[in-house]
């Protein structure tokens, strides 16, 4: 796991947040993180209300709308079975929802995995992969994917056990051409995750692969902005590494 975060002062959040003022910032609405394109592996941000646009022109917002919602007042539930979301029981963590009426409801960005733009039949039983490869987060802080099923997660990546070769998704285009997921940050800050996508052409049996970062920024609470704001002179981020590549 590759983590960097040299932070020194209570500024951090503010210029973190500057450091990304020139990026789009998709805040709400319908997106999906987009793998490909005809014939070939692309991984892309497809935002229904702008377009298509490269993973590193946007920066995903999650909204402090989302802290600790999932059980109403009580933070996290309990049982070992959401301990992949590295925090306690009752304790409060940010999410956005596989929900749309949710995510409507909290004015948060409903993200899908998507591969709607991918030629049928070009790649072997139209099945694709999305690995998580590294990620850049803020100290002690925790990411994880699931999904939920009569108030019973199945996580599909976290990195509360650090990042492994389990923390991958599956879609399958035969089944349905994207899928939505609960994207979960145990603390607020900015989050360079890196994932790769991977799949087999039918005919040549030539594997392809697509690398990219997205970036998200989780949002304290406004108490702790004021704050940050007011004392950005304080602190200084030192070093900022992005992680991003691409290959087929």
């Amino acid at each position: 796991m590759k983590f960097t975060h040299l932070f020194f002062g209570l500024g951090v959040a503010a210029v973190a947040n500057s450091a990304h003022a020139d990026l789009y910032t998709y805040s709400s609405g319908h997106g999906d993180m987009g793998l490909g394109e005809g014939q070939e592996l692309e991984l892309h941000l497809h935002l229904e209300s702008v377009g298509e646009m490269e993973p590193d022109a946007a920066i995903i917002e999650v909204p402090y709308s989302t802290y600790a919602y999932t059980t109403g007042e009580g933070g996290r539930a309990s049982g070992a079975a959401w301990d992949g979301l590295g925090v306690s029981a009752g304790e409060s963590y940010w999410y956005l929802p596989a929900s749309h009426s949710l995510a409507d409801s909290l004015v948060t960005p409903f993200l899908g995995i998507g591969g709607e733009e991918i030629e049928l039949g070009f790649f072997t039983d139209n099945l694709f992969s999305l690995t998580l490869e590294s990620a850049v987060m803020p100290d002690g802080a925790t990411f994880s994917v699931w999904t939920e099923s009569l108030g019973v997660p199945t996580f599909l990546m976290t990195t509360a056990d650090g990042i492994s070769s389990s923390d991958l998704i599956t879609l399958d285009l035969d089944d349905a051409d994207h899928m939505h997921v609960n994207w979960g940050f145990s603390e607020a800050g900015t989050y360079e995750l890196t994932f790769s996508v991977a799949a087999t052409e039918a005919i040549s049996g030539d594997p392809q692969f697509s690398t990219a970062t997205y970036t998200f920024n989780v949002v304290p609470e406004p108490s702790t902005w004021a704050l940050l704001g007011g004392s950005a002179a304080l602190g200084l981020i030192l070093l900022r590494r992005r992680a991003r590549g691409q290959s087929a």
